[in-house]
């Protein structure tokens, strides 16, 4: 697509040399060796078959005054005369109706929707009349009509003007469904539709008409159709087969492009005709990388994908490695709202997954270094541990405009959190760390400065989110993210309290850590010089606390819990509606798989850590 973009001025030039007697065979093939539009694709393709065929004519709301609302019939009135490009009425049914009447006296209509959200008012005559002709006649009368228009979501046009009807029609004995994605495939495909002696559903993608592509002079030729019925594979590869139809093409070869950098090698199939749908090609490329992923805009219940999958089940069930996925449009009318509009459409998502994976690795990275530090007792060797790869983080997002505030204060959030880790560690090389007598704050370190560094060690997930919301130009829900901050903090406390919990069962009653030196209730050697955690060597708050602060910390911890459970209720109630069905749905869902009850229970171990480890003493 970046190539595309940088060819485009080609395009441009190309489009402003045409004048108004559209795109001339001769001027086209001039730029056959670099790019023409979707739009000029349509158009050309008209052109020469209104010039090849007589009986070709074309009918709609403003395509021949106004040369189309998106321009894809632009010159066409002044080559062919208004009989042969016919302004119509805003009455979809009537213009339908007479196309199909005329296609049924031998001629070769055209019918432009300017949104095929308005085939609606006229779907009698497409489904009852063109469709079911042929049948009704037995063979007798064809429809050799085309249906085309935009279809599917554009930008901001809501719930009325941005529904996909690839399954609607598709689902429709008697019709034939296209879905171009590029201009070879608008080109022939819509040759082939005016050609054909059925009556064809051309589903076209307003994003799209204006797109660059690069076409052979074999695309170019005037006699050049695509197949119908034929699916195309514009990637090959082995591990994983993408299926997509129109707009969707370009997310999926972006997808293959970054899951390469991974080490994956992914097909891209390109549907071209929705019915009849080329079972073969997707069976043979299930077969060859035994996994498969559709994607779409649609809905998601009897959708396109759903056919995929069937075919996926029914044609190659013991090859499959793994079950068959879909990437679907959400269940509910489009919205109107930006943000809400992105949210109920495949996203581009895959376009951020290197920097995304970048940040986190250098977080990631970071924090190593500050458990290297830790496991020296807190010791900083020299600098401040993992700084260097925060610098490179901020320089890489500063350079491309996406250290926003949120993204800096998470940023900083993370230096205080491994501050904190590398002083509570330092503390547990003392022993005693809490003298005879003495207080907490005795070792230079409150039990209250220990319970906010659980409130910072979650900043990585909020750093996402943040960014996440740069990378869509949307501002950051300060509800949502003050929600995530205390449920995180939840989740680290509570998983804390378990794994220490785990530690005693295990029979590791003495140790605080992974000889990390004392024993649990803050007596001992306290050699320290070792990594902090339990056995599996991750920085464990709990062990901190009690080595440092005695046994009262468990006790602690969850009169925190309690004050954090009784925030998150708060912030929960504020949230939009959306999100707090979506949060509530998820702790059912946890619960059920046996992650966790839906509200903290206070373990044994903290009601009575004596008698808890007794029972496990023999």
């Amino acid at each position: 697509m970046a190539l595309q973009r940088l060819l485009a001025s080609g395009a441009a030039a190309l489009r402003r040399s045409q004048g108004d007697a559209g795109l001339a065979p001769a001027l086209l093939r001039t730029y056959a060796t670099t790019q023409i539009t979707v739009r000029d694709a349509l158009n050309t393709a008209m052109d020469e078959e209104m010039a090849r065929d007589e009986t070709v004519f074309i009918m709609g709301e403003e395509v021949a005054e106004y040369q189309g609302a998106y321009k894809i019939t632009r010159g066409l009135l002044q080559k062919y005369g208004p009989k042969r490009v016919r302004d119509t009425p805003i009455t979809e049914a009537g213009f339908t109706g007479i196309g199909v009447g005329a296609a049924f006296a031998g001629l070769r209509p055209i019918v432009e929707f300017m949104t095929f959200n308005f085939s609606m008012q006229a779907i009698d005559q497409i489904v009852n009349s063109a469709a079911k002709h042929l049948y009704m006649s037995a063979g007798q009368v064809t429809c050799p009509v085309v249906f085309r228009g935009a279809n599917g979501a554009a930008a901001g046009v809501a719930a009325q003007h941005s529904q996909c009807f690839a399954a609607w029609y598709a689902s429709v004995p008697g019709l034939k469904v296209l879905a171009p994605y590029d201009s070879e495939d608008a080109r022939g495909l819509l040759k082939a539709a005016i050609r054909d002696p059925d009556p064809v559903v051309f589903l076209e993608n307003e994003i799209l008409y204006g797109e660059p592509f690069p076409v052979s002079e074999a695309v170019l030729d005037k006699d050049f159709t695509v197949p119908i019925g034929k699916a195309k594979v514009m990637r090959a590869g082995s591990d994983v087969t993408l299926v997509a139809f129109g707009k969707m093409v370009g997310y999926c070869l972006k997808a293959a492009e970054l899951l390469e950098a991974e080490g994956v090698s992914a097909e891209v199939v390109n549907l071209r005709t929705l019915k009849p749908i080329d079972r073969n090609t997707i069976a043979a490329s299930v077969r060859k990388t035994h996994r498969v992923v559709s994607v779409e805009e649609g809905w998601p219940q009897h959708g396109v994908g759903a056919e995929i999958m069937a075919i996926a089940i029914e044609d190659c069930f013991d090859e499959l490695d793994a079950p068959p996925e879909r990437v679907t449009g959400a269940e509910v009318p489009m919205p109107y709202a930006q943000n809400l509009e992105a949210a109920a459409l495949p996203q581009d998502f895959l376009a951020w997954w290197h920097l995304l994976v970048f940040v986190e690795g250098a977080i990631y990275q970071a924090d190593e270094e500050n458990e290297a530090a830790a496991s020296r007792g807190g010791g900083d060797g020299g600098g401040e541990p993992g700084s260097a790869c925060l610098e490179a983080v901020a320089a890489v997002l500063r350079s491309r405009g996406l250290l926003t505030p949120g993204v800096q204060a998470e940023l900083d959030a993370g230096r205080r959190y491994w501050a904190a880790e590398r002083r509570l560690c330092g503390l547990m090389g003392r022993s005693p760390c809490v003298p005879p007598g003495g207080h907490a704050g005795s070792c230079g370190f409150t039990l209250e400065e220990a319970l906010g560094a659980s409130a910072l060690k979650s900043f990585d997930y909020r750093l996402l989110h943040h960014l996440v919301y740069a990378l869509r130009k949307e501002q950051p829900d300060p509800a949502l993210l003050a929600f995530l901050q205390v449920d995180e903090q939840l989740v680290d406390l509570g998983d804390d309290l378990l794994d220490y919990e785990d530690d005693i069962t295990a029979g590791d009653s003495q140790d605080c850590g992974d000889g990390a030196g004392g024993s649990a209730g803050g007596s001992g050697s306290g050699e320290g010089g070792s990594e902090v955690g339990g056995a599996g060597g991750s920085f464990n708050l709990l062990r901190c606390y009690v080595h440092i602060f005695g046994q009262e910390a468990p006790l602690h911890i969850v009169q925190r819990i309690g004050a954090l459970e009784a925030r998150r209720d708060e912030l929960l109630a504020v949230l939009p509606e959306v999100q707090r069905q979506h949060v509530q749905r998820r702790q059912v869902e946890a619960a059920d798989e046996g992650e966790g009850a839906l509200r903290w229970q206070i373990p044994p171990l903290v009601l009575d850590e004596a008698a808890f480890r007794r029972q496990f003493a023999d």
